[in-house]
C-alpha cells in the first residue's frame, strides 16, 4: 500500500474511476470503531486485531488479496532437497 501511495497509483487509479479519497493514518486499536462509526470506509491492517470486535457483533466484510509467486525455500547445499517435490513426506 505504501509503495503505491508514493508512487501515485492510488490518484491515478481513484481519478479514472471519478473517486474522491483522502489517506489517513489511525492508531489500529481505533479501527473497529471508526468503521462502525462511519468515519472511515476502509482500513487496511491485520484483521486478527478486528476478531475480536467481529465476534462481539460488529457488522464489517473483510476483502483479502492474496499472490503467489513471492515464497522462497532454501535449503542447505549438502541437503538432498533440490525442488519442492523432494519436501514430499518430510516434517
Amino acid at each position: 500500500m505504501h509503495v503505491a501511495e508514493d508512487n501515485g497509483y492510488f490518484e491515478e487509479e481513484f481519478k479514472e474511476a471519478g473517486i474522491k479519497y483522502e489517506l489517513v493514518e489511525i492508531d489500529i486499536q481505533q479501527t473497529a470503531d471508526m468503521i462502525a462509526s462511519g468515519k472511515i470506509d476502509v482500513c487496511v491492517g491485520l484483521v486478527g486485531s478486528l476478531i475480536p470486535q467481529v465476534d462481539s457483533g460488529l457488522e464489517i466484510a473483510f476483502t483479502t488479496g492474496l499472490h503467489m509467486g513471492s515464497t522462497k525455500y532454501y535449503a542447505a547445499a549438502n541437503s538432498d532437497i533440490n525442488d519442492m517435490s523432494d519436501l514430499k513426506d518430510k516434517k
